[in-house]
């Protein structure tokens, strides 16, 4: 049969998917039955790569994307993932196999089924990927072609932060203090960006959003605030502190000498007695 197609059975004066043979004692048709072979999904083609540099100190992790199509229709239900500091990816490599019907995948290299490469990746270094998909069908694609990427030169600043008071009340002033930042690779901290992303405050004492130790005070009760550190290699990062209480200040009270609860009471019989004369 053409490339694409199998045979799959007589019909008519023969029958099964073996030889057949027929005597000629009668006008007889024979029909050799064809079915088109199921194909295997096309070759994937990259994505691209989009990075998460923020979410783990000294560490930028590639997710990897790639777009998936099947001749037949047939859905996607596994991929296998090789990364690898070779284009040729010979051996040793990363190599990881998910039965999973995804299209991107973030790099673990603890995943690494064969545990023979790296535990981690080098900084200002260059890297290949390439995938291949499965079909329901059981069928693989060929493997894409190979997608290079390139590592930061280092890895991108922690910010961190304190504030003092750690239970201010509203309209008390807090003080933030964000030397628990680090930055990396020789560099120095450039910029400092302060925004409250929930509840309500103002800048105060000449200190600013821009500031490095800004003053601020609240007047709602839950509030949080964000601090982006941006290093000299412009490389920036952000954190939220997720809850800062401001609560509100506790009532003044103001003492009555007794001797005035004695005129008020005194004055209330007075109005009484004359109102029965």
């Amino acid at each position: 049969p053409e490339s694409g197609w199998q045979f799959a059975g007589w019909s008519g004066a023969c029958s099964g998917t073996g030889s057949c043979t027929v005597t000629m004692n009668a006008n007889k048709s024979v029909t050799a039955d064809f079915t088109e072979l199921n194909q295997p999904p096309d070759k994937p083609t990259s994505g691209g790569e989009t990075w998460q540099h923020c979410n783990f100190k000294e560490k930028s992790i590639p997710t990897f994307h790639w777009n998936y199509s099947d001749p037949d229709g047939n859905p996607q239900t596994a991929y296998e993932i090789e990364v690898d500091d070779d284009s040729a990816f010979t051996a040793p490599k990363f190599n990881h196999l998910v039965d999973l019907a995804a299209t991107s995948y973030a790099l673990d290299l603890t995943r690494d089924d064969d545990s023979d490469w790296i535990s981690e990746l080098e900084w200002d270094a260059t890297y290949f990927w390439r995938v291949r998909v499965k079909d329901n069908q059981g069928n693989w694609s060929e493997w894409s072609n190979s997608d290079s990427f390139k590592t930061p030169k280092h890895a991108y600043p922690w910010p961190d932060f304190d504030w003092e008071p750690l239970e201010p009340i509203q309209g008390e002033v807090v003080i933030f203090d964000p030397d628990a930042s680090e930055t990396f690779g020789g560099t120095n901290i450039s910029t400092y960006s302060w925004n409250i992303v929930e509840g309500n405050g103002s800048f105060v004492d000449g200190t600013s959003p821009n500031s490095q130790y800004p003053h601020i005070i609240f007047d709602a009760e839950t509030n949080k605030v964000a601090l982006t550190i941006t290093d000299t290699d412009d490389y920036s990062c952000t954190c939220t502190k997720e809850e800062i209480t401001a609560q509100l200040p506790l009532p003044e009270y103001k003492e009555v000498p007794p001797i005035m609860w004695f005129k008020r009471i005194f004055l209330a019989v007075v109005k009484f007695f004359n109102g029965w004369f």
